[in-house]
């Protein structure tokens, strides 16, 4: 059927004629069967009065109108004017359909006041529909419906041009575009016979133009939004890489957020699975408002993140400042990351909307890329912190070289932990016959110096006998606290062994007023700084009064550099084992390549610390369990960088920094971070590079299996005067003959 044969249905009393035309998009006909019509064929009477020409300036006027104005209601209300002027009309108006909905709004209307309008739809199977019939069966038939009968023969008595023109007539007709119904386009003339076929034509290019129209500005409203939608991800993405802290961002993300949504407030919420409770919360309240306070399970965030999708929540729920009287209404949205449920954004409303008028699809889009900010901004917060973590235990390395006095370095130790961990209170207990006792104390427990906690008590004496560090989320409560500390407000805490080769030295621990303070990323750094005290402590032992004190100096700086490998392969778990073993097998090649005695150390450290960049890496990178795409690829590539940036300060690394900045540099220059080639490459990258591909190759990895010894071979031999240094290639195959 082409743009002249659509159907044209109008209303015969009570049966719906369908007729094909030839005049207009429309579908107008020669024979129009009308409402009321003589029933014997004798025309209607009635006359549109004007000519030809008046008739295609009129056109001419609604065009330039419907084409050029790109406000849609004043384009609409434009062309009802001009027909009321320019034609015999009484009446003109037109009814747009309400997105996601059957009800239908007057969108423009020249003529009486249409009160009937206020109560329009069209139900989904037309058994309630409500409105004026002409309009309800030009929408509901997708056709053109003409009402031309006598006062006597009336189909739609609540019309307002009824009571002053009994006689009046008739013609809606559909607006549609490419399959897709915008509304209604309605005249009433005073008479029969005046929406005659040549009007009938007239009204119905009309009606086809300003369909298009429509189509037009609801094309350039998609992309109006699709531009605000792509500005505002912008701004998301501007304030991850700009914030520091999750304190920082959250609250300009909820800004956000509430004016992507035209909401009238924000929360966003974060959730701790573990301990199924909100850990921080912003909000676009204005001051002065109610605090924030956390909601039972069944609601609030947790209900959210079980539904893992948009709910609507009533009034009231939490977390959302309290309420008025009636209370705002309430959606709430998963905050969900590489598959990690991060919290829940809530947006409110002062008046109600139903969800099906929310715009979803947009809400999702938008908060799942506040979550990717968050999780952003959060490993960006958690690498700052491991990197101060660094700094401090690189600030603790040199003044185990340089101290003499042990309880300085063992309070400094304690400070700088503190600091760290956000508290000001915390000691370190030396082992001692009898029990533990207190040599270094901060805050509240500086009474309680010299004073010996008896055996396994409290949780020092907890982490002594496990020789594990444990963490206490509240200590007034636990059933293992220690009397000696009966008076003092204790809330969190943690106890980490000072573990020296299979000594226990004592015990060092941090607290804080407040329970469930810390967490698993506290217990990490007061191990670490447990560790140093151990060495700190152990050197203090040896240091006056063995020749091998330098040696254990260095066994100390060892320990610490160990300590940051154990981390590192805790969190990547595939790669356990495979320093240790690389470190040996290089030093090993290194030998064998005539690097002097004095060379090998700094290559044993570059070894161990490798892949220390790894720690600025995240998680859903670092641990996924198949092949990574090339954005994270582009990730994983940046650890060398991190590397260096991490390293370069410490001045005991620097003699290191060869492998962990150059070993994935190649021969032929195509490697990273900076592309170098041949003997650019320090000897030690050189060296370490083909130790690393040959254990990688052999180790098992969750995405595939290791390969064999020859198959690995192969493969270092094809790659000589390729990725390889060959004079390195040729003493490593050597060496590997004869183990």
């Amino acid at each position: 059927m082409n743009a002249n044969q659509l159907p044209y249905a109008v209303l015969d009393r009570d049966v719906v004629a369908m007729s094909h035309g030839k005049s207009s998009a429309h579908g107008v006909g020669d024979t129009v069967p009308t409402f009321g019509a003589p029933r014997d064929g004798t025309p209607s009477t009635g006359s549109r009065g004007g000519t030809a020409r008046e008739t295609l300036n009129t056109l001419a006027k609604v065009n330039r109108v419907v084409l050029r104005e790109n406000d849609r209601v004043t384009m609409l209300d434009a062309v009802c004017k001009i027909l009321i002027e320019h034609r015999d009309y009484i009446y003109a108006w037109v009814g747009l359909n309400r997105q996601n909905s059957g009800d239908v709004f007057l969108a423009a209307a020249s003529g009486p006041t249409c009160t009937f309008l206020e109560d329009f739809s069209l139900s989904g199977d037309g058994s309630s529909d409500r409105g004026p019939l002409c309009a309800v069966r030009a929408i509901r038939n997708a056709a053109p419906f003409l009402i031309d009968g006598s006062e006597h023969e009336d189909p739609c008595p609540e019309c307002p041009t009824r009571r002053e023109y009994p006689g009046r007539t008739t013609l809606a007709l559909p607006l549609i575009r490419d399959g897709k119904n915008y509304g209604v386009f309605v005249v009433h003339a005073t008479g029969p016979g005046i929406f005659d076929r040549q009007e009938q034509a007239l009204l119905a290019d009309l009606a086809d133009n300003i369909a298009y129209a429509l189509e037009k500005l609801e094309a350039d409203e998609r992309g109006e939004n699709h531009l605000v939608e792509v500005m505002l991800l912008n701004e998301i993405t501007r304030v991850a890489l700009e914030s520091t802290t999750i304190g920082e961002a959250l609250p300009l993300l909820a800004t956000q957020l509430q004016g992507a949504l035209n909401a009238d407030g924000c929360d966003l919420a974060l959730w701790n699975i573990q301990r199924q409770e909100i850990t921080s919360v912003a909000s676009t309240a204005e001051e002065g408002a109610d605090s924030p306070r956390s909601c039972p399970q069944s609601e609030g965030v947790a209900a959210v993140l079980a539904a893992n999708r948009p709910v609507p929540c009533g009034p009231g729920c939490m977390p959302i400042s309290a309420p008025g009287p009636k209370g705002p209404y309430i959606m709430g949205m998963p905050l969900v990351a590489h598959s990690t449920p991060l919290g829940a954004a809530f947006v409110t409303f002062n008046e109600e909307r139903p969800c099906v008028q929310c715009d979803l699809s947009r809400a999702r889009t938008i908060t799942g890329h506040i979550a990717l900010a968050i999780a952003h901004t959060t490993t960006v917060e958690a690498n700052s912190r491991r990197i101060k973590a660094l700094l401090a235990l690189h600030e603790t390395s040199v003044d185990l070289a340089g101290h003499h006095d042990i309880k300085a370095l063992l309070r400094a130790i304690v400070v700088r932990a503190g600091k760290l961990v956000g508290t000001g209170m915390g000691g370190l207990y030396l082992t001692v016959p009898n029990g533990l006792q207190m040599v270094v104390a901060r805050g509240m427990l500086e009474p309680f110096i010299d004073q010996v906690l008896p055996l396994g008590e409290g949780a020092s004496g907890r982490a002594v006998n496990s020789r594990k560090a444990i963490l206490i989320n509240d200590y007034a409560t636990w059933e293992g606290s220690s009397p000696m500390y009966a008076d003092l407000r204790v809330g969190s805490v943690i106890a980490a062994p000072l573990l020296w080769k299979d000594q226990v030295l004592g015990a060092f621990h941090v607290e804080h007023p407040s329970p469930n303070v810390f967490g698993p990323d506290d217990i990490e750094i007061v191990s670490l700084f447990a560790e140093q005290a151990a060495v700190a402590i152990a050197n203090a032992r040896l240091i006056y009064n063995t020749e091998t004190a330098r040696k254990e100096l260095e066994l100390g700086y060892t320990a610490t550099l160990e300590g940051w490998v154990r981390a590192l392969d805790l969190r990547d778990q595939e790669t356990e084992g495979h320093t240790q073993r690389v470190t040996d097998l290089t030093i090993e090649l290194a030998r064998r390549m005539d690097v002097s005695e004095d060379q090998l150390e700094p290559i044993r450290r570059g070894a161990l610390l490798h892949d220390i960049g790894k720690i600025g890496i995240p998680d859903a990178i670092l641990r996924k369990p198949g092949p990574l795409t090339e954005d994270e690829w582009t990730i994983m590539r940046r650890h060398p960088q991190m590397a260096w940036d991490m390293l370069s300060p410490i001045e005991y690394l620097r003699t290191a920094l060869a492998i962990p900045y150059g070993h994935h540099e190649r021969w032929n220059g195509s490697g990273y971070p900076l592309g170098t080639k041949r003997r650019q490459i320090p000897q030690a990258a050189r060296i370490f590079a083909v130790v690393d591909v040959y254990d990688a190759l052999r180790s098992n990895r969750p995405y595939r299996e290791g390969w064999p010894e020859e198959q690995v071979i192969d493969y270092i031999k094809e790659r000589s005067g390729i990725s390889f240094d060959p004079e390195i290639i040729d003493a490593f195959l050597e060496l590997m003959s004869e183990r």
